[in-house]
């Protein structure tokens, strides 16, 4: 009895001793994006994983001439894009992309796709967003020392 009372006791310490965290994970179960917050030294943590690496998010981007102006790029390219088949899905994508301190994309992953959805317009959408390199700036001037990211949905009409 007293060896399940020790159990019971150590299961508990180690369960409150954890971090809250919030995970994100993409459309095919792997890790992306993890949000901790240390409750001893009242600070937030941010993690982009891709593959076996572990990046140290520091901060948040935007595309440069606004979020709507991104949004009329990808239509413009969806529409002129052979995955264009005049079907209306009136769905979205959501996605997240992982910066350098140079502002370079690394990575484009999709997060949220519908099941009814097939993964072409996974494709359209990462290669669509890779080329909009130079077009993005940190959302914190000050701290663009390490990993950044942005996450948005695409609409699919």
């Amino acid at each position: 009895m007293r060896i399940i009372l020790f159990f019971l006791f150590v299961l508990s310490i180690s369960i409150y001793a954890q971090e809250p965290m919030n995970v994100i994970r993409d459309v095919h179960g792997d890790i992306v994006y993890v949000y901790c917050k240390s409750d001893s030294l009242l600070q937030k943590k941010a993690f982009y994983y891709k593959k076996d690496v572990r990046y140290f998010v520091t901060n948040r981007v935007h595309y440069k001439s606004g979020r709507e102006a991104l949004l009329q790029y990808l239509e413009r390219a969806y529409y002129s894009s052979s995955e264009y088949d005049y079907q209306e899905y009136n769905t979205f994508l959501v996605y997240i992309m992982l910066f350098d301190a140079e502002m370079k994309i690394k990575d484009v992953r999709i997060i949220y796709r519908p099941s009814n959805i097939d993964d072409r317009f996974d494709d359209f959408l990462k290669s669509a967003l890779y080329k909009t390199k130079n077009k993005w700036e940190p959302q914190y001037k000050s701290r663009n020392d390490g990993y950044m990211i942005y996450m948005d949905y695409f609409h699919i009409w």
